[in-house]
């Protein structure tokens, strides 16, 4: 508790009195008027110069000076002032400042989020985060996910409001307001997510190319009546699909023959042979089929079959040769085949690496081979057997080489 006592002049002490407590500060000031002394005589009053005294009239005496009233005075209670509510506007001249509204979200495929605008993700990906926040607000507003009331929060994936489907897309949008209640522009982000494509139709297989009696020899053209002649099939799927082939011997439009039974890799070669007992040319056609039942367009060919006579036959020609004839212990050696004929024969090589049986189709007339050996650790006889066809009236021949070895010389 504090007071203070105040002269305030013609006599009078003005009082004021500090009250200092728990509750505020309260201020009490009163007026005590001063006491006054006895009465005094009067002077005499002097008469203004100029003016003579009036005869039998007593002097004018002089009046005392005069107080002011004394009122009474109550002192004025100052009640607390209590803090201010959000929303109450501020005082005038004094704006309250703008809100702001901010807005993110995350989104696989990219590495930082988006703020504002528009994007566009993948079908498969998804919005992983949302997040929002506020500057000098009391309130915010959103659209497309709910705030729950709070100014600042995130929304992680698995949340309903960040779900969209594949072709779909969602705007979230956030505003906020100030203690005024100015509202700040919308904070707009538009999630667009791309539709799944449609599957890509299953492609049928191109159509197959035609060899000969394997797929590194030339489809013959021509050949004598009842030769059986042998033709390779390969195509490629583009969906990388199991195939098979079908053939149309006789060009009529029906499949004659699915080889193989199965279906087989695509890229697989495939041979199949046949004859034609009349003079003339004979068109075939083959198509390959794939697991999903797409088939290729036709690939034609044709035959030209002349009689026997006209063909004469000449002894057939086989030979074997080795790069080298002696090799060190455990050296390979290279082996050439050729085989000369314009007919068919079936052919066996024998090595050391096995037995290889092949067919030369007569339809080139020279078929040259290569054929690597195993290691070599002794010397070595390797052979080549063909056997014409029994029509052709000619013997089986044969070729042979042999391959020496040099021994290991060891040191005693």
């Amino acid at each position: 508790m504090a007071s203070t006592f105040t002269n305030s002049g013609r006599g009078g002490v003005l009082l004021t009195l500090f009250i200092l407590a728990a509750t505020p500060l309260v201020v009490v000031a009163w007026y005590v008027p001063a006491v006054m002394p006895p009465a005094l005589p009067l002077p005499p009053v002097a008469q203004p110069p100029g003016l003579p005294p009036v005869p039998g009239l007593p002097p004018i005496p002089a009046l005392p000076p005069a107080l002011p009233p004394v009122l009474p005075w109550a002192p004025p209670l100052i009640p607390p002032v209590p803090p201010i509510p959000p929303g109450t506007p501020s005082p005038a001249g004094t704006p309250a400042p703008a809100a702001e509204a901010f807005l993110s979200l995350w989104t696989d495929g990219f590495i930082t989020p988006i703020t504002n605008g528009a994007r566009t993700i993948g079908p498969s990906d998804a919005i992983t985060r949302l997040t929002w926040s506020q500057h000098n607000a009391i309130s915010c507003q959103a659209m497309g996910f709910n705030t729950n009331g709070l100014l600042a929060g995130t929304i992680l994936a698995g949340d309903s409001a960040l779900e969209l489907n594949p072709g779909d897309s969602k705007t979230f949008r956030l505003r906020c307001q100030n203690a005024a209640g100015i509202w700040s522009p919308y904070r707009e982000v538009t999630i667009n997510k791309n539709a799944v494509p449609p599957p890509t139709p299953n492609a049928s297989p191109y159509p197959p190319v035609i060899h000969g009696a394997d797929a590194s020899s030339i489809a013959p053209t021509t050949a004598t009546i009842g030769q059986t002649v042998h033709l390779t099939f390969v195509a490629i799927d583009p969906d990388n699909d199991l195939i098979r082939y079908e053939i149309d011997w006789n060009n009529n439009g029906l499949v004659d023959e699915s080889a193989p039974a199965f279906l087989v890799p695509s890229g697989s070669a495939v041979t199949r042979s046949s004859s034609w007992l009349a003079v003339g040319t004979h068109p075939l056609q083959v198509r390959a089929v794939d697991s999903e039942g797409n088939r290729s367009a036709w690939t034609p060919h044709s035959l030209t079959v002349v009689p026997a006579s006209a063909a004469p036959l000449t002894p057939p020609q086989v030979s074997i040769l080795s790069d080298r004839n002696l090799v060190r212990m455990g050296e390979r050696t290279t082996l050439t085949l050729e085989i000369v004929a314009s007919y068919e024969m079936e052919c066996t090589y024998y090595g050391n690496a096995g037995t290889e049986t092949f067919v030369h189709s007569g339809s080139t007339n020279k078929s040259t081979l290569t054929r690597m050996s195993a290691p070599l650790t002794h010397r070595q006889v390797f052979r080549v057997v063909c056997q014409p066809a029994p029509s052709t009236g000619f013997a089986e021949v044969s070729d042979e080489v042999s391959v020496g070895v040099i021994p290991r010389l060891e040191e005693r």
